[in-house]
């Protein structure tokens, strides 16, 4: 089982864009059992994936020819014993207009399994925008 974090950059960064994105990725990702989060700041994407590691290395070739986002750079990439987000097929958040705003609804949605380094990259992405 492995754990994958990215980040990238909307092409289109549109509320109706985002949900179209949201529908197919969670229909696709229960499909194949991939679980996660999708953090959008209104410009960049962040998105932790985790699932077998030949279902995230397929879905993560799928997002890098994904001409709906741009500059994809992978932040991680580690293997897990457990999933920390077993319910989540996507769970999804949309962020405020100020840095704290931000910080605090994604520390409060995280699940407190999450790796502290994963954790802190996440929280950075708030400050973000």
């Amino acid at each position: 089982m492995r754990q994958c974090l990215y980040i990238s950059t909307a092409v289109e960064p549109s509320e109706r864009r985002v949900d179209d994105i949201l529908e197919v990725a969670r229909r696709k990702n229960v499909e194949n059992g991939i679980t996660g989060v999708l953090l959008f700041n209104g410009r960049n994407f962040m998105q932790l994936i985790e699932g077998v590691e030949r279902d995230l290395r397929d879905l993560l070739g799928s997002l890098a020819d994904d001409p709906r986002h741009t500059g994809m750079s992978l932040l991680a990439d580690r293997k897990i014993i457990e999933r920390d987000c077993p319910g989540w097929a996507m769970n999804f958040m949309r962020f405020g207009a100020t840095s704290s705003d931000r910080r605090a609804l994604i520390a409060q949605e995280l699940p407190p399994s999450l790796a502290p380094s994963m954790r802190d990259a996440m929280l950075s992405f708030g400050d973000l925008g």
